[in-house]
């Protein structure tokens, strides 16, 4: 891809809305003055195998709608689909040194090398409708919880081996591991506090959370 493309991430069996492309490039192309790695990402529609909407808002239904973004919240996983994402020429490069040793979603690298080094825009319109199927590789399981069930499953999780949180506290190991020179002093102390709770027991992670 040309270095001076601004890349959107298209995934072969979502819907864009006729405007997405047009939305994020204008969002988008408010801080290329910045000279700085910038992501622009949209909320999305949840439609099944057969285009029928199954929930409006695919932040609502993650409760990503609950509270506002920042570093220390980005470590806790990717809050954003890669399918509604446009970058610019500076992300590019950041994309490009993305570690591939390890299975991690691009969009969870580059979510924290938005709100670390950069700018990542959330546009609130639903831009995807983005497709929930037996065959997805992250959200195949989704669906929204009521209190008392995810009450009922966090308990569950107290008394069984879980991961919570095992790919996450390894993409901030590598990512601190790779950037260490580029990070100031209050970001380093986020990601060591974050790292910590890799020995820590469930419980004490959902707290820290």
């Amino acid at each position: 891809c040309n270095p001076n493309n601004y890349i959107a991430f298209c995934d072969q069996d979502d819907i864009w809305e006729e405007e997405k492309l047009m939305i994020n490039w204008q969002e988008i192309k408010k801080y290329d003055s910045l000279k700085q790695p910038v992501l622009v990402y949209s909320d999305s529609k949840l439609i099944d195998s057969s285009n029928k909407m199954l929930y409006k808002s695919f932040m609502n239904v993650m409760g990503f709608d609950r509270y506002q973004h920042n570093q220390k919240t980005v470590l806790f996983g990717s809050l954003m689909l890669g399918c509604t994402m446009m970058i610019n020429p500076n992300m590019r490069n950041f994309f490009l040194e993305m570690p591939l040793n390890n299975n991690y979603n691009h969009d969870a690298w580059m979510s924290l090398v938005g709100f670390y080094f950069g700018k990542s825009i959330l546009i609130k319109q639903e831009l995807v409708q983005y497709r929930k199927h037996n065959f997805n590789v992250t959200i195949s399981e989704l669906k929204k919880e009521n209190r008392i069930n995810k009450l009922f499953n966090n308990l569950l999780k107290i008394f069984s081996n879980n991961d919570y949180l095992t790919n996450e506290i390894s993409i901030a190991n590598d990512f601190i591991n790779k950037y260490r020179l580029k990070l100031d002093n209050n970001q380093i102390v986020f990601l060591n506090q974050f790292l910590k709770l890799k020995e820590k027991h469930f419980i004490y992670k959902k707290l820290y959370f």
